[in-house]
């Protein structure tokens, strides 16, 4: 550890634990992947359940199949594509600030 490399007596803290909202802030960026990877699954959930037919028709039928997606298929990928480059963009930003 740190303190037997600075050759001190006692064992002590050698970091400063952020305070406040940067707990937050640390939280997520430590966690950033297993939180994404939890967000496709659930972006594939989604995805899968607009084929499903399980829902109103409007919503859930002729929306085509996994591989060949239709109507509300393509524009929840289209939408799902801008909000992943902007979540991890937002998240490689506030690690850019925070590590300077």
């Amino acid at each position: 550890n740190e303190s037997g490399i600075q050759c001190r007596q006692e064992v002590t803290k050698t970091f400063k634990e952020p305070a406040s909202m940067m707990v937050v802030v640390d939280f997520l960026l430590c966690y950033r992947v297993p939180i994404m990877l939890k967000l496709y699954c659930l972006t594939i959930s989604g995805y899968i359940y607009l084929g499903s037919s399980q829902g109103d028709d409007i919503t859930t039928t002729h929306n085509g199949t996994f591989l060949a997606p239709k109507w509300l298929r393509i524009n929840f990928l289209q939408y799902v594509a801008l909000v992943d480059a902007a979540v991890w963009a937002l998240i490689e930003i506030v690690l850019i600030l925070y590590v300077a």
